[in-house]
């Protein structure tokens, strides 16, 4: 689509800004398109349970955190996150100094994109079929280690690419695990304290998250510097032109490059399984679902 608006693919200066501009104006609109029908089409099918009671935003916050599957919840988050956008700001780096070109690139960032989406469908009829969410999301994390494990040991373009498209397919299993779980972790909430605090957890949600990407970029930054990555960049440049192998002229900025896209992430899932080791939130979760609805109709 850049190179449309621009209006050749040798384009540049003047001509490349404009293919970004008016790319970016169409995505714009379809996101505007696609917001615009979830806004008007979405119905409250689940009204909160009515309470009478008066309570601070601290014993808010105490009510949440009470909440274990929360905990394990915010966890997740911040490690799923972790992992994920970390592998996303090494990725430069790893396909320059590892790969060797970045030619793949695109296409592997295509590929991590576009198929976590079938696997989003799929994981919700398997889940509708009765197959528990927390299964899901350890299989499509069981997914993304073999994935990241093979590409802290390839340099291969061909087998990263493919590789990258797994970690995707795995992907898209965990996300849409964790954005179902949510409701469900809400509502237990609700059930213990009597409260639905679901606006209030989102947002704690939401400032984990950031957290998470922060974090991503100060490790991968302190990776950078550790290894002395911004001084041998020219020797490593003129290393790579001459065909000559890095990992043993660079191996420590190497290393960290290689850890830092694969390994970190490798790290990253393997914690957010062991954090969701304890959830069983799914078995108990319809019996919960009905004395909130039991709840709900005595209050109306």
């Amino acid at each position: 689509m850049i190179y449309f608006f621009a209006g050749s693919k040798d384009a540049t200066g003047q001509a490349l800004a404009t293919g970004y501009r008016n790319t970016n104006i169409v995505l714009g609109v379809i996101v505007i398109a696609i917001i615009s029908a979830c806004v008007f089409s979405v119905a409250e099918i689940n009204p909160p349970t009515k309470s009478q009671e008066k309570t601070s935003i601290l014993k808010d916050l105490g009510n949440m955190f009470k909440n274990k599957y929360y905990i394990m919840i915010l966890g997740l988050i911040f490690f799923l996150f972790l992992g994920y956008l970390g592998m996303y700001g090494a990725m430069q780096y790893y396909y320059t100094y590892i790969i060797g070109n970045t030619s793949t690139m695109s296409l592997a960032l295509s590929l991590l994109t576009v198929l976590a989406i079938p696997t989003m469908l799929v994981s919700a009829i398997l889940n509708g079929k009765g197959i528990s969410k927390i299964k899901l999301m350890q299989f499509g994390a069981i997914v993304d280690c073999v994935g990241y494990l093979i590409l802290f040991i390839t340099s291969n373009a061909g087998i990263a690419t493919a590789v990258l498209a797994l970690i995707g397919l795995g992907f898209g299993f965990r996300q849409s695990m964790y954005f179902s779980m949510l409701p469900d972790v809400f509502d237990y909430t609700e059930w213990k304290c009597g409260k639905n605090m679901g606006g209030t957890q989102n947002a704690v949600n939401g400032f984990v998250n950031k957290l998470s990407s922060a974090s991503a970029s100060a490790i991968i930054s302190a990776l950078l510097a550790w290894s002395h990555y911004q001084e041998n960049i020219p020797a490593m440049d003129a290393a790579l032109a001459a065909g000559e192998s890095l990992k043993e002229a660079f191996p420590v900025t190497i290393g960290a490059l290689n850890f830092a896209f694969g390994g970190l992430s490798l790290a990253a899932t393997i914690v957010c399984v062991l954090v969701m080791l304890p959830y069983d939130l799914d078995k108990k979760y319809p019996q919960i679902r009905a004395e909130l609805d039991a709840r709900q109709k005595k209050n109306d």
